[in-house]
């Protein structure tokens, strides 16, 4: 088996809680958006091909523990299938103050 990842390598911009609109808040009811709100919980997101990941609720993580081999270079993904899925890798900018950002992609594995 083989796995090809597509990606364009963009800086992504992670989000907060108040980037999204309500019918996107409305997509992640198991958030509490009282806490988020009153600042006693975070959660960050991005957008990516139309659709808002919850960057919380990847696997495994941005410390990249327990990653599949074939994806070992990337911090996190999320499948589609069993097949597919989003792939993301967490980057520091540098040039725009330190900023965190997120690069997806997409696997297939055939």
């Amino acid at each position: 088996m083989s796995t090809t990842i597509t990606t364009n390598y963009h800086h992504r911009t992670i989000l907060g809680g108040w980037d999204l609109t309500p019918a996107e808040r409305a997509e992640f009811e198991y958030v509490n958006w009282s806490a988020v709100e009153r600042g006693e919980d975070s959660v960050s997101f991005l957008r990516y091909r139309g659709q808002v990941y919850d960057l919380n609720d990847t696997e495994p993580g941005p410390d990249r523990s327990g990653m599949p081999g074939e994806l070992k270079d990337w911090g996190a993904y999320v499948s589609d299938t069993f097949f597919s899925g989003i792939v993301f890798r967490w980057v520091q900018d540098p040039d725009d103050y330190g900023e965190w950002y997120v690069i997806a992609g997409r696997y297939y594995t055939s």
